[in-house]
């Protein structure tokens, strides 16, 4: 009997909190629906997009040319750029084209602008395009002085390091921010990390920039990157920024290209989420009002009366001490003298000097309530004690 009783009072003791276990797995699933929904229209701004205010895009580029009369626009597939009409008055910007697949690469070539600029291509586009251009190494930690005479570098200009380094023997082409760090290189003809080819038969007037920084939100204000940019990609009356997703099944795309998020992470994550929560739900067993139980052991009076004591002692407040024991005096004698117990101390005081036959209310009071120091301690516990058994007899 006893055993059933204790199984009883466990099981009223905890009630499991259904309303709270309820809420919580409807917010869960309206979540995960939420974003599953979510992820399937998601996309993934790639560097240097002109709509990009974060530190890899090129908003803040894009909104100054459009502030000097160069709109810009941007086209996210083949068929953008062949819809957008490109010739010779517009400037192709192309920020990842060693991510260009086979198709991307052929809408590039039957287009006609009057620029084209390629940032930090690899070898493999270079050589889709057919370009007279040779990717020479990784440049040095820079800046790099433009040494070169050409209408998109200005005298001492300087450009950050980084980036990639290119040569040319085609006819006219100039070279510009030279790295002439290694010993080996022909001093008369290092590599550059800007190149500007003039236009040519079936080629626009091409130019190459070997980093990424010169057009980035972050890195546009470094160096002289901001007039560099400006001259590069404002030539032009407008400017097509040809940003096509990533294919990476394309055997032209570089490896180690940007994939697509595969379509089972999403819902993977959110399954496991909420695994999680329901688990944390079964185990937790705390959620609602907590209960209280008594304690499982009985602390006698005196051994709490000792610690508090020594607590005392320890921390030195004798004041605490004495108004604690003034505190227990006033709440005994009034029980004895049947006061209220909202009744003040000189009340207390009156009533227990007229129980007394005392004509000393005051110095009642002050014993009742005056500050002790602890030297006054014992006198005045003994006092007190001794007033409330006077009050208590008959």
């Amino acid at each position: 009997m006893e055993r059933s009783g204790s199984v009883t009072r466990t099981r009223a003791r905890w009630r499991p909190p259904w309303p709270a276990v309820v809420s919580v797995l409807v917010a869960t699933a309206v979540l995960a629906a939420v974003l599953i929904v979510l992820s399937g229209r998601a996309t993934t701004r790639m560097p240097l997009d002109p709509d990009d205010p974060g530190p890899r895009g090129t908003r803040a580029l894009a909104s100054v040319l459009a502030d000097r009369g160069v709109p810009g626009e941007a086209a996210r597939s083949p068929e953008d750029l062949a819809a957008v009409g490109v010739d010779a008055r517009t400037t192709v910007v192309v920020p990842n084209p060693s991510e260009l697949s086979q198709s991307g690469v052929d809408a590039l070539l039957r287009t006609s602008p009057g620029r084209l600029v390629l940032v930090a291509p690899g070898s493999g586009i270079i050589d889709a395009l057919h370009l007279p251009v040779t990717v020479v190494a990784q440049a040095g930690p820079g800046p790099f002085v433009a040494e070169c005479h050409s209408e998109l570098t200005g005298d001492g200009e300087t450009v950050a390091g980084s980036g990639l380094l290119y040569r040319s023997s085609a006819p006219g082409a100039t070279t510009c921010f030279p790295d002439h760090s290694d010993a080996a290189d022909d001093p008369t003809h290092p590599p550059s990390g800007l190149v500007d080819l003039p236009a040519a038969e079936g080629r626009p007037r091409l130019v190459v920039l070997g980093s990424t920084q010169l057009l980035t939100n972050v890195g546009v204000t470094e160096e002289s990157h901001a007039a560099i940019a400006l001259r590069t990609l404002g030539g032009t009356g407008r400017v097509v920024w040809y940003l096509p997703p990533v294919d990476p099944e394309d055997p032209l795309v570089v490896e180690g290209a940007a994939a697509p998020r595969p379509g089972w992470v999403a819902p993977t994550v959110l399954l496991l989420s909420a695994a999680t929560i329901v688990f944390c739900l079964w185990r937790g067993r705390r959620l609602g009002p907590l209960v209280t139980e008594p304690l499982p052991v009985v602390v006698p009076a005196e051994e709490t009366t000792l610690a508090r004591a020594r607590l005392y002692r320890r921390t030195g407040d004798a004041h605490g001490v004495g108004a604690v024991l003034q505190a227990a005096a006033r709440d005994d004698l009034r029980t004895t003298l049947r006061l209220p117990p909202d009744a003040d101390s000189r009340r207390l005081a009156s009533a227990v000097a007229a129980r007394l036959g005392r004509t000393d209310v005051e110095a009642i009071l002050d014993l009742l309530t005056r500050p002790l120091e602890a030297s006054e301690l014992p006198t005045a516990s003994r006092e007190l004690h001794h007033l409330r058994r006077k009050v208590a007899r008959p």
